[in-house]
């Protein structure tokens, strides 16, 4: 909802907090998050088992800001990359 209101300072760093809450809220929601970790035991388990016959199918997006976008949304973009590359690691 805040994407409908004028872009001022207290609203985009308003919008930026509640992003990285958000973020970080919904990745503690998720239990098959941790499970795409690239060095996960589940999906080395999964590779060994099916590998040869398993299909396999992923939906993705990288937002990216527009070019001159507002500063608050590129810092916005670059801080929920961050807590989503932190967040996938661990």
């Amino acid at each position: 909802m805040l994407d409908y209101v004028p872009d001022i300072p207290v609203i985009e760093v308003l919008n930026i907090v509640i992003s990285v809450v958000v973020a970080v809220g919904a990745y503690e929601g998720l239990d098959q998050i941790p499970v795409m970790n690239p060095g996960s035991s589940w999906l080395a388990d999964l590779n060994q088992k099916n590998a040869a016959t398993a299909g396999y199918h992923a939906i993705s997006s990288d937002y990216r800001p527009a070019e001159g976008a507002p500063l608050a949304r590129v810092a916005r973009d670059r801080v929920t990359d961050l807590v989503f590359r932190k967040a996938g690691t661990t």
